[in-house]
C-alpha cells in the first residue's frame, strides 16, 4: 500500500482522502503473469540505465511502449519505485486482463475511517501530508 500511495500522490505530496473520491482496492491475481524485471540488469543490457525506473515519466513511458511492442510475451513490468526507496512495484499491460479478478477482495474509499491510521502512518513514512 505504501508504494502505491507514494506513486499515486507524488505530484502533490498530499494524500487527499476526499478529492476525486479515491479508493484503495486490493486483489490477488487469478493466475501468474509474465513480467519483465527492470530491477536487475535488464535495463543496462537493453541500452538504458536504472533511470528507466526513476527518470522523467515521458522517457519511462516511451520505454514501456517499446517494450510492449518488442516483447509480446510480457504482461507487465516489475520496476523499482523511486517514490519508496526502490521498493518493487508492478505495472500491468492490458495483456494481463485475464489475470485480474472480476471484483477486488478489498475495496474501500480512502475516506473510510478504518483506513485513517494506516494512511497517517504511510504519509509519515514518505513525508507526505494527509488530508
Amino acid at each position: 500500500m505504501l508504494t502505491a500511495l507514494a506513486e499515486a500522490f507524488q505530484d502533490s505530496r498530499l494524500i487527499d482522502r476526499q478529492r476525486g473520491g479515491p479508493w484503495l482496492p486490493g486483489f490477488r491475481l487469478a493466475r501468474d503473469v509474465v513480467l519483465l524485471d527492470l530491477t536487475q540488469a535488464w535495463p543496462t543490457r537493453a541500452g538504458a540505465s536504472m533511470n528507466i525506473n526513476s527518470g522523467p515519466r515521458p522517457r519511462a513511458q516511451r520505454w514501456s511502449q517499446r517494450i510492449h511492442a518488442a516483447y509480446p510475451s510480457f504482461e507487465g513490468l516489475c520496476y523499482s519505485s523511486s517514490m519508496n526507496a526502490n521498493a518493487p512495484i508492478v505495472a500491468l499491460y492490458e495483456r494481463a486482463a485475464s489475470a485480474i479478478p472480476p471484483a477486488p477482495s478489498f475495496n474501500r474509499p480512502l475516506s473510510d475511517p478504518a483506513l485513517l491510521a494506516a494512511l497517517r502512518n504511510a504519509a509519515i513514512r514518505v513525508g507526505y501530508r494527509l488530508r
